[in-house]
C-alpha cells in the first residue's frame, strides 16, 4: 500500500508539471540532430493511428461486427481495431486510477466515442460490447504496469517526476 501512496504521489505531481506545460514541443528544432531518432511505442502508436484516421478520411469508416457465436471481430482491420482501443484508452483514461473499477463509466464512454469515428460499431450487440471493454481493461492493466515498473526504476521519486515515462510526456491530464 505504500509504494502506491508512493506512485499517487509521483503522478500528482506529473500531473501538475504535465498541467503547467514545457514549451519543450516544437522548441528542439535546432537541436534536432541529437534527438532520440528511434520511434517510441507511443510515436508508432500515434503513427497508426494518423494512419488509420487517413484510411477513414478516403474510405469511410471501417465496419467492424463478431459473428454471432464468435467472441472476436473477424476482419481484416482487427488489429487496427484493437491498437485503436489501446491508443484511445492510454490517451484518455485517467492515471491515477489504481484499478479498473475506479475507471469512471464517462471515461469508458468517451473512448467508445472515439472509436465510432473510425469504426462502424454496434454496443448494443452484448459480443461487440463485452470486447471492446475486454480490451479496454487489459490495455489499461497493461498501461498501469508500464507506469509503475517506469516509477521503480528511480530510487528518488523527484528523479522519477524529473524523467516520466514516454507514454505520459505532452499527455493532457485532469
Amino acid at each position: 500500500m505504500e509504494t502506491d501512496d508512493m506512485f499517487l504521489q509521483f503522478e500528482d505531481d506529473l500531473d501538475n508539471n504535465i498541467a503547467g506545460g514545457s514549451s519543450s514541443v516544437g522548441d528542439n528544432t535546432a537541436g534536432s540532430s541529437s534527438q532520440q531518432t528511434t520511434p517510441t511505442p507511443r510515436r508508432c502508436a500515434q503513427s497508426r493511428l494518423l494512419e488509420l484516421e487517413r484510411h477513414v478520411a478516403i474510405n469511410g469508416r471501417i465496419p467492424m461486427t463478431i459473428a454471432p457465436g464468435a467472441e472476436k471481430p473477424i476482419s481484416p482491420h482487427v488489429v487496427r481495431f484493437s491498437q485503436a482501443i489501446g491508443v484511445c484508452v492510454r490517451k484518455t483514461f485517467p492515471v491515477r486510477c489504481l484499478k479498473w473499477t475506479d475507471v469512471g463509466r464517462e471515461y469508458i464512454e468517451v473512448v467508445k466515442g472515439d472509436l465510432q469515428r473510425l469504426f462502424v460499431l454496434d454496443f448494443n450487440d452484448q459480443a461487440m460490447n463485452r470486447f471492446v471493454e475486454h480490451q479496454m481493461l487489459t490495455t489499461f492493466k497493461e498501461f498501469r504496469a508500464d507506469c509503475h515498473r517506469h516509477f521503480k526504476k528511480y530510487s528518488d521519486p523527484e528523479e522519477a517526476r524529473a524523467n516520466p515515462p514516454n507514454a505520459l510526456v505532452g499527455r493532457d491530464e485532469d
